[in-house]
């Protein structure tokens, strides 16, 4: 189980803090500094490659911390995590982690109210505010991982010993 490999969690926990304060410090610069010339389809495909090393573990993690939470009750492991299970599933994050997350809920609505949607193509200029709103949203997914990924780094043993019912 991924929830037993300790170095490559906090690897993604690593990843994770860095992504999100990358992604924020980018999007404060883009809103203070907009720059008509930047790269913004290369950013993406960087940013979400770099996402990808830290919410595909934490996505992994949730199905493997319901599958250990359902095993007894034959229940289905693709229908989503109850609010039960998501404080099973973090139980072990850093109070700061678990904040994070609720800013990362803060900055989606917000971002989804500010901006609606981002339009980043390859053969077009950006836009300076679609610059903003890309990295709102690369960030959102970087602090939400961090509760997940962090929790399962600093707990002993996997979710099948843990999360048992």
């Amino acid at each position: 189980m991924l929830s037993e490999r300790k170095r490559l969690l906090y690897v993604a926990e690593a990843v994770a803090l860095a992504g999100a304060a990358a992604a924020l410090a980018l999007a404060v610069r883009s809103h203070w500094h907009p720059e008509p010339a930047f790269p913004a389809f290369l950013a993406a495909c960087v940013g979400l490659a770099w996402l990808m090393l830290a919410f595909a573990p934490a996505c992994i993690l949730c199905g493997q911390c319901a599958r250990a939470l359902r095993a007894d009750a034959g229940a289905d492991t693709t229908d989503g995590l109850n609010a039960k299970e998501i404080a099973a599933l973090i139980r072990w994050a850093p109070q700061p982690y678990r904040w994070a997350a609720g800013a990362g809920i803060v900055i989606l609505v917000t971002t989804v109210l500010r901006f609606g949607g981002i339009d980043v193509a390859e053969n077009q200029p950006a836009d300076p505010e679609d610059v903003t709103g890309a990295a709102l949203y690369f960030s959102v997914f970087f602090l939400l991982a961090l509760p997940v990924l962090g929790s399962a780094a600093r707990m002993s043993g996997d979710y099948g010993d843990q999360c048992r019912p």
